[in-house]
């Protein structure tokens, strides 16, 4: 839901932030419904590209 939001909450990018440098550190590999589409989105708002940050994270071995 957070990630669906028109209007991203409040602290998003830094959580995603926060969550891409921890699963790069520990190589976790979970699907996170929603992020493909939002790591797929155009343009380059915070929120985008932390997101594509974490989806490569999260799916690149």
């Amino acid at each position: 839901p957070l990630l669906a939001a028109a209007t991203p909450p409040r602290g998003l990018p830094d959580l995603l932030t926060l969550a891409a440098e921890t699963a790069t550190a520990t190589g976790a590999r979970v699907e996170v419904p929603g992020l493909a589409e939002v790591a797929g989105r155009r343009g380059t708002s915070r929120v985008v590209t932390e997101a594509r940050r974490l989806h490569r994270a999260l799916t690149v071995g």
